[in-house]
């Protein structure tokens, strides 16, 4: 059983759900965050998604803290210059596939929850 909690940054997305654009100067959690989210404070479903990688790099490493030999300031700057974690070895190549497809660099071009839910029951090929 996995259970996923967002520690009360849950927001609102505009009725449009495009972007919403953070003018809150609360701690972020940068480790998990989109390279537009770190940026420029800008929060999508697509952001979400990119996030949902992270979470699956902890399931196969849930003794390891995401981008663990960085600061939080190295991994904001190796993440908006491409760096991504490594992907688990240990995990099936469907997954791994999904978790890159998470951490695209545009936004647009990440997968949908509806995708990724879609080939995660399904094991449905992904490409790339």
């Amino acid at each position: 059983m996995c259970k996923v909690a967002d520690f009360g940054l849950l927001r609102e997305l505009p009725p449009d759900d495009s972007i919403y654009h953070s003018k809150s100067d609360i701690p972020c959690p940068v480790r998990w965050m989109a390279p537009e989210s770190i940026q420029s404070r800008a929060f999508s479903t697509a952001s979400d998604v990119w996030s949902f990688g992270i979470l699956q790099w902890e399931m196969f490493y849930p003794d390891r803290l995401p981008y663990q030999s960085m600061d939080t300031a190295q991994c904001a700057m190796n993440v908006a210059q491409g760096y991504r974690l490594p992907l688990p070895r240990n995990s099936p190549s469907l997954v791994r596939r999904v978790m890159k497809a998470c951490w695209h660099h545009n936004p647009i071009k990440r997968p949908s929850f509806l995708l990724i839910s879609t080939v995660l029951s399904t094991k449905v090929a992904f490409g790339h």
